[in-house]
């Protein structure tokens, strides 16, 4: 039973080989009580926008040292969401199936749960819908040690990029500007490639 275990954190609009290692795994186990580290991409993303890529950051309270991961608190005292739906538009908004689901992602988006935790998982939930690929998803009862099972806690931290995992190239708008850009948020490859997105997840 430990060796089927995959033990995944809890990330914000995650990067394409997080879910390439989701859609592959069995039994997940999402670990809430992990130390939050700072600076990863449990709150933020990368985006392929006009100039590069970008970070997107979600502003969280500041936190004792070794908070438990399911106690992050969002902080929506300026309105980062507005800024950053509109970057997201604005990266985008020509791409070929941006029209597809945009109207779909917004509202969830935009909502505001108080936790870090739940903003992750709604967003998480509804990529898999879009992508047509229901996973269950279980909450960790405690810390869960390190190795065990299939652990892809470390895979996404400063470095978001998991360069174990090569994909194909796919087309990004910017691509003749700034090269192909691998392993970006999610919904660069959403946008840019619609239901085939799960060609490359599989």
């Amino acid at each position: 039973m430990k060796n089927s275990v995959s033990v995944f954190p809890s990330l914000f609009l995650p990067p394409i080989s997080y879910f390439s290692l989701l859609l592959n795994a069995e039994n997940i186990v999402i670990d809430i009580y992990e130390h939050y580290p700072k600076q990863t991409c449990r709150n933020r993303c990368f985006i392929y926008a006009s100039n590069g890529v970008i970070p997107l950051v979600i502003p969280v309270h500041k936190n004792e040292h070794h908070t438990p991961f399911k106690n992050i608190k969002i902080a929506y005292e300026i309105n980062w969401q507005n800024t950053m739906w509109r970057s997201i538009v604005s990266a985008y908004g020509s791409s070929p199936f941006f029209s597809f689901y945009d109207y779909l992602i917004e509202p969830v988006f935009k909502q505001q749960p108080e936790l870090l935790l739940n903003y992750n998982t709604q967003l998480t939930e509804l990529i898999l819908i879009l992508l047509k690929q229901p996973k269950k998803l279980n909450f960790s009862a405690a810390y869960i040690e390190e190795n065990f099972g299939n652990d892809y806690r470390n895979n996404f931290g400063k470095h978001y990029r998991n360069n174990s995992i090569k994909f194909k190239k796919y087309h990004q708008p910017f691509e003749e500007k700034h090269g192909f850009q691998h392993d970006l948020c999610i919904l660069d490859l959403l946008f840019n490639e619609g239901p085939n997105a799960i060609n490359y997840l599989k």
